[in-house]
């Protein structure tokens, strides 16, 4: 499990390249800043190592930015979008938890799930059609409140949605990692696809 920094806060993680590929195409970043927590999965197009290479670089830019305190998130797809024009692109989904104000801030080009769920339901913010670094028309942001105890859920497409979200309230009792390997043992394509999945308990 990559992290970007110390942190006791309970994250699962799942991170594994598609059968018979030695790099993954897919990434991800979790940045823990005190109050404030930023993560993002980054699926690069296609796979192997030209996908990796795309997945990288936009990792790249969101670490060295958050790094300088930059943490508005159009900004940083913009910045990714610029310096990915150079590699295949991908698809990527970044989240800002803000632990002060209660609120996440949410932002989406292409087919990263982003969920929060909670025992009073759950939200699901929507992310755009695009591929960062080759496309990208349009950016929508999201910011949304949350309750302590409900899990932040992020993943690429080597998982499918089919575990459900009352799969991961029934299991929100469970260490993050504990839920993010069953749902990953039962529900990843590794057989077919790179495979990163998140959860966070908020």
């Amino acid at each position: 499990m990559e992290q970007e920094s110390v942190h006791t806060r309970d994250i699962g993680v799942v991170h594994r390249a598609k059968k018979g590929e030695l790099q993954s195409g897919d990434d991800y970043l979790i940045h823990d800043l005190g109050e404030k927590l930023f993560v993002a999965v980054i699926d690069g197009l296609g796979h192997g190592p030209k996908a990796h290479e795309a997945a990288v670089t936009i990792k790249s830019v969101f670490k060295e930015q958050i790094e300088k305190g930059n943490l508005a998130l159009p900004m940083l797809f913009d910045l990714a979008h610029k310096r990915a024009a150079a590699t295949r692109g991908g698809v990527v989904g970044a989240a800002l938890v803000d632990y002060t104000r209660k609120r996440i801030s949410f932002l989406g080009v292409g087919n990263i799930a982003m969920k929060c769920v909670g025992k009073n339901g759950n939200e699901s913010p929507l992310s755009v059609d695009g591929i960062v670094g080759y496309t990208m028309d349009r950016k929508k942001l999201q910011d949304l409140p949350f309750e302590e105890g409900q899990v932040l859920i992020m993943h690429s497409d080597g998982v499918s949605e089919r575990y459900g979200t009352a799969f991961v309230r029934a299991n929100s009792s469970l260490p993050m990692q504990k839920l993010v390997q069953k749902i990953v043992d039962g529900f990843g394509r590794a057989d077919r696809d790179d495979v990163t999945f998140l959860a966070i308990k908020l």
